[in-house]
């Protein structure tokens, strides 16, 4: 008996997200177009994170200017503002040139909106209190445990941060995922030391769940920036399981979902991981 063709579950990423019944058909029209696809389905955590509009700055509600400035509520409620305020800093350090959309504001300016709420969620996910990220997390264990065979699991940004995790712990160790990560920020350094000194191992060790890890970057996204180059060490995994590549992002910023879903690579990944063979 042929064997099942695998399904393939996303991980969104940081910021709004549309509503939950729209996401799958909106991004897998992006995806496959009108080629026909099996099944697909959607770790969905953008409920559980506060809507972009209210920042806490140390406590209190205003726009921010400066990613320091920036930290999700659930920061302040867990008394880790001086943490997180000096990890916002190192990212955004290390993030490098920019793109005009993406740019630290100078003067009046104020940053992105989009680069706004990758830091106050990122802030939220690693700073605030557990039960945020653990309800992010259990969203992707429930995906995982709705299909107990062959998965690809294909993550944006933070959720490439929320496949990390779960797919290192025990419960799925044996699971053998085809992991696709787009505009990860797990290749930064400072992402790397602090998931080092949060959970006490190596950040970019391949998880136990990964059978092999294809990671893809675009120029001028900065949350991606040195991600899976100098930043992926070749002590950190074999180098046929896990593989990065550059890609084209043609959306105005550089770091959006839907400008990856329809590089040419990006779709090619997935059409081998599913089917064992590009798309016709």
């Amino acid at each position: 008996m042929a064997a099942l063709r695998p399904v393939l579950i996303h991980v969104h990423g940081a910021g709004l997200q549309p509503p939950e019944p729209d996401w799958l058909p909106f991004h897998d029209e992006l995806l496959f177009g009108t080629r026909p696809h099996g099944q697909t389905d959607l770790a969905y955590y953008a409920d559980l994170v506060t809507p972009a509009g209210d920042v806490v700055v140390s406590g209190e509600a205003e726009p921010p200017e400066r990613p320091y400035q920036l930290l999700h509520p659930s920061v302040v409620a867990a008394g880790h503002q001086h943490a997180a305020h000096t990890f916002l800093v190192r990212l955004a350090a290390a993030m490098g040139p920019l793109d005009h959309r993406s740019r630290d504001a100078a003067g009046s300016q104020e940053m992105p909106h989009a680069l706004r709420t990758f830091y106050r969620e990122v802030s939220g996910y690693l700073h605030g209190e557990l039960v945020l990220a653990d309800g992010m997390r259990e969203r992707f264990r429930d995906a995982l445990r709705r299909h107990p065979g062959a998965v690809v699991v294909l993550a944006h940004s933070l959720g490439s941060v929320v496949a990390y995790d779960v797919l290192g712990e025990a419960e799925f160790a044996a699971r053998g995922v085809t992991l696709l990560t787009v505009g990860s920020p797990l290749g930064l350094g400072p992402a790397q030391d602090h998931l080092q000194a949060w959970r006490g191992s190596r950040p970019i060790q391949l998880p136990a769940g990964v059978a092999r890890w294809r990671n893809f970057h675009a120029k001028g996204d900065p949350v991606a920036h040195g991600s899976f180059q100098e930043g992926l060490r070749g002590d950190f995994a074999p180098p046929d399981r896990i593989h990065a590549t550059e890609v084209r992002n043609e959306a105005e910023w550089h770091h959006a979902l839907p400008g990856y879903l329809q590089a040419p690579e990006v779709q090619d990944a997935v059409y081998v991981a599913l089917e064992g063979a590009g798309p016709p």
